[in-house]
Order: structure tokens, then sequence, then C-alpha cells
């Protein structure tokens, strides 16, 4: 009973749970890992998809349709008048097919056969072939505006197809940014631990030194103070990187109850690697369109944008068609005696006529003015939009980058300096010549040195991995 209540206790307290399975964090394994099984790029599918099937309906509405009707009806009313004879039966069957064009034309082709009955007629059939059409006169004249949301359902795809390779390549740089943060943060987990070995054995250089009387409680205090800071800042850093696993596991789903340690990994060799990449950027007087999709985007958002201010200006307008209806039929009492009708005496018949539909008072003329208006608006606000984008990122990531090489080369000297000093004060403390509250202040510096080393080397590599997520054809080693 002792062990089963420890065991529900445990699992209360640890509710992250590991099948026992483990993962090795390596560049490797980022570059290995099959996005399309991460759900932020099924997300980046599904928008492709809906833009494919948006213009597949579209394709719909101009595929060829068959069409069948088959009516039959009874009707057993009172005959007030002989002259005035109640039809029944009646039955009809009609076979056809039918299209739209891109030209503003509907045709539709149909073969028929149909037969009624009353007092004065038995059987009487009606056999034949008839030919439709629709024309539209002036909304959509000759396709003027089927052609344009074509068009925009078609650029719409383009559009989807270019996201989908840029948010592809931002989805990757995500997974880069999480790997190169938990780099980071081992980094400073290891020169937290350095730096609470060397506390562990202040105290216990201080314990001993009070027990001979040489030191007092209060420097022991305060060696003990030093050493639960850096617990702390060690604690901090766990928490850090739990939330950095969390936030890979939400991203990579096969890592969930998998326990996650870092693999082996090169700073100096991707330091080396970010700084030929920042040189490559740095020669770069302007924004390199040719190394993003963000501009061919724009372009095909504004072609959109033209059709969709024409399109508010045929909504305004008159709608006006013309039907036509063209005939050939035989009769006869009997469905055999009509279709030979037909084949030895077809009589033609036609109609035509047209259709008016006008917009009465000003209310159409208010809503066209006001979509055209956003249209307008919208065509602006994305030339500028990105436009902005593109320069902002390139020039102000370029200046960003030279202030943190500039520091990173300020620290390096100070790093330096802080290492021959620590090694001094090191040797002066073995012969008594320094306090070790003088030790402690300059092994602090040293690592907090080093710290702000690994805190700017990150800081550069996000940098330029944001560039990446925006010029995302940039060639670098980093953005392979």
């Amino acid at each position: 009973m002792k062990y089963f209540v420890l065991l529900i206790i445990s699992i209360f307290i640890n509710p992250m749970t590991f099948s026992g399975e483990s993962v090795v964090l390596t560049k490797k394994y980022f570059e290995e890992l099959n996005q399309e099984m991460l759900p932020a790029y099924k997300k980046i599918l599904l928008a492709k998809d809906s833009s494919e099937l948006n213009k597949s309906l579209f394709d719909d509405q101009l595929s060829p349709y068959f069409n069948m009707s088959l009516t039959y009806g009874e009707n057993k009313s009172r005959q007030l008048n002989r002259f005035v004879p109640v039809t029944s039966p009646t039955k009809r069957a009609q076979l056809g097919i039918s299209k739209a064009t891109l030209l503003g034309l509907n045709i539709e082709a149909n073969i028929f056969a149909e037969q009624f009955s009353n007092n004065f007629l038995r059987r009487s059939t009606t056999v034949g072939s008839s030919l439709n059409f629709s024309l539209d006169l002036y909304q959509d004249i000759l396709g003027r505006s089927s052609r344009k949301k074509y068009a925009n359902s078609k650029d719409d795809l383009k559009i989807k197809k270019l996201e989908k390779e840029m948010f592809s390549h931002q989805l990757k740089i995500s997974l880069s940014k999480l790997y190169w943060n938990l780099v980071a943060n081992e980094e400073s987990i290891t020169i937290t631990k350095m730096l609470i070995e060397q506390a562990k054995r202040q105290v216990s250089i201080t314990a001993e030194k009070v027990r001979n009387s040489v030191s007092d409680r209060g420097t022991l205090a305060r060696m003990k103070s030093i050493l639960a800071s850096r617990q702390g800042s060690l604690n901090t850093l766990h928490y850090q990187r739990s939330n950095l696993h969390r936030s890979l596991r939400e991203l990579v789903p096969e890592l969930q109850g998998k326990d996650i340690s870092m693999g082996a990994y090169s700073i100096d060799q991707t330091i080396a690697e970010l700084f030929i990449c920042t040189d490559k950027i740095e020669q770069l007087s302007s924004a390199p369109l040719e190394m993003t999709v963000l501009d061919d985007i724009a372009a095909i958002v504004q072609e959109i944008k033209k059709r969709e201010i024409l399109l508010a200006d045929i909504h305004n307008d008159i709608d006006l068609k013309l039907f036509a209806q063209t005939q050939f039929n035989g009769k006869d009492f009997g469905y055999e005696d009509g279709f030979q009708n037909l084949k030895d005496d077809p009589r033609a018949v036609a109609q035509i006529g047209i259709e008016l539909r006008a917009p009465i008072g000003s209310q159409l003329t208010k809503s066209a003015k006001i979509r055209k208006k956003i249209g307008q608006h919208q065509k602006e606000i994305n030339t500028q939009e990105t436009q902005a984008k593109l320069d902002a990122y390139h020039m102000e990531i370029i200046n960003s980058v030279k202030v943190l090489k500039a520091a990173l080369k300020n620290q390096k000297e100070n790093n330096t300096s802080l290492k021959i000093s620590l090694e001094t004060s090191r040797q002066k403390f073995s012969q008594a010549r320094i306090s070790i509250e003088q030790l402690v202040g300059e092994e602090d510096a040293y690592f907090a040195s080093e710290l702000d080393n690994i805190r700017t080397n990150l800081s550069i590599l996000m940098t330029i991995l944001d560039y990446f997520s925006v010029f995302n054809q940039t060639k670098c080693s980093l953005n392979s």
C-alpha cells in the first residue's frame, strides 16, 4: 500500500512523464525532420488547398453538365365545358448538355419528347431537339467580368504557392531559432555550474577559516549568499530550457513523451559561418529582391486589386441579357410516329428575347464607389507595406548586426583582459594577498562576460535568421 501511495504522489508531482525514449537534438536532426508531419506545415498546406479548391470550383462552373428531366402528371379536375378539355395525363422527358463559357455565353443542347391526352386528342406527341443560348450583353460582354474573376482565382493560387514556399522556410527558421536558443541555454548552464562549483569551494574555504578563527561568520554568510544566488540563476536557466522544450514539443509532436537532450555542436564553426553570412549581407547596398518572394507576391496582389477595382465599376452597371432558342420538332400520335415525322418533315420553332435589370436610385452607385475605394486603398497599402518591410528588414538588420558585432568585439577584448586578471587574482589569493571577496568579484566579472558573449552571439544569430525568414533565398550555409 505504501508503494502504491508513493507511485500516485510521484505521478502528480511529475505530470510530464516520458516513455523511456530519448531524442538527441542536433543540426542533423532538424535537417532531416519531415516537415510534412508537423501541424504548422499542415496549416500552410491547408491555405494552399483552400485556394486550389476555389480555383477548382470556378473550373467546375465552366465544365459541361449532363441534364436529364422526367415528368409525369395527371389532372382529375372536373370539366366545366366540353370546349375546355382537361388535359391528362402529361408526360415529358428531356436529355441535354449545358456549358458555361468565359465569354458571357451559356449554351444548352437538348433532345426531348412530350405527350398528352384530352377529350380532343389522344397521345398527342411532340419530339425534337433544341439549342438554347444566353448571352450577356453588358456586365459580362465578351467575358469582361468572368475572365477577371477567373484570372483572380488563378493568381490567388499562385500567391498561395509562393506563400507555401515562404512559410515553409519560416517554419524551418523557427525550428533553427529554438535549437540555437537551446544551445545558448546549454552553454549558459555549463558556465553557471562552474560558478556554483567555485562558490562551493569558496564556502568550504571560508568555513574552514571561521573554524580556525581566521575569518568571521559575516564573510561566510556572504559566500553562502553568493552560492544561493548562483543556484537560483541555474534554476532560472532550467526553467528557460523547460519553456524552450515546451515550444519545441508544440511544433514537433513526435517529441511528446520523449526525453530531450542536446547532442554535439560546434559553436566556433557556427560563429564562423555566421560572420561569413553577415559579411555577404553587409555588401548589399539595397534590399535584394531576387532573394525573396514577397515582391513577387506583392506584384500579383497588385494585379488582383486592379481587377477588383474594375469589377467594382461593373457591379454598378445594368444587367442586359439576350436569350435565343431554336428547335426542330415532329408531331404525331404516338412516339414512333412522332419520330418518323421529325425525320421526314421537321418543323422549325424559334424565339428570341432580352432581359434588362437596371438599378433605380443611387444605392448601388454608392456601394460601387465604396468597393472601388476599398480596393484602391488595399492596393496602395500592400505596395507600401511590402516595400517598407523589405527595406526595413535589409537596412535595419544590417545596422543591428554592425552594432552587435562591434559590441561582441569589445566583449571579447574585455573577456581576454578579465581572464588574465582572474588568473592573477587566483594566484594572489593562494598567496593570501587578496581577500576571498575580491576573488569572487573577479570570478563574477569574468563569467558574466562569458555569458554576455553567449547572449550577443545568440542575438546576432537570431537577427540573421529573422533576415532569412524574409529573404528566404539568400545563399548562405546557415540558410541551406
